[in-house]
């Protein structure tokens, strides 16, 4: 007998567990973009975040590897993170037990450098009239580094207006 295998429940598995290792990088905004619809759903459209984050201290020498690879020459000071979809709850995702720290998440393009990279982003947010703030995750890949034996890159991100 064959058992067919889902791969889309094996993905969101494994997302799931990125989204509890300790992250890579921690970052704060220099500013973002968010917008929100009139049954408020919010979504963010647009993160500049500098290149200058601080790191998960075990992990220094593989983040300066990251940083030095993709930022040639020191010219880049800021990472941007990009998205032109609206977000969507996390609700539905199987977690299996997993405790789901964030009920959004959108698709999305980070840029570091000169790379660009499809990237994944879960958060959590509000909007209003006067404050707008957010906390998450960016959680992306990049294959060129071998050092990175095939793990993701996760930056912890925040931003507050």
């Amino acid at each position: 007998e064959f058992v067919e295998i889902d791969k889309d429940n094996q993905v969101e598995n494994l997302i799931m567990s990125y989204l509890k290792e300790t992250p890579l990088f921690y970052a704060k905004t220099k500013e973002f973009n968010c917008i929100k619809d009139k049954i408020g759903n919010f979504s963010i459209t647009n993160i500049i975040m500098s290149s200058k984050m601080a790191v998960d201290p075990p992990r220094q020498r593989l983040s300066d590897e990251i940083l030095k690879t993709l930022i040639s020459n020191g010219n880049s000071e800021e990472i941007s993170f990009k998205s032109t979809e609206e977000s969507r709850s996390t609700e539905g995702l199987n977690t299996e037990g997993l405790r789901v720290e964030y009920r959004l998440m959108q698709k999305g393009e980070i840029n570091i450098g000169e790379n660009k990279f499809i990237a994944d982003f879960y958060f959590n947010g509000e909007a209003d009239e006067r404050t707008q703030f957010f906390h998450g995750r960016i959680i992306f890949s990049i294959p060129s580094i071998k050092s990175l034996n095939g793990g993701k890159v996760i930056i912890e991100v925040k931003g507050k207006k």
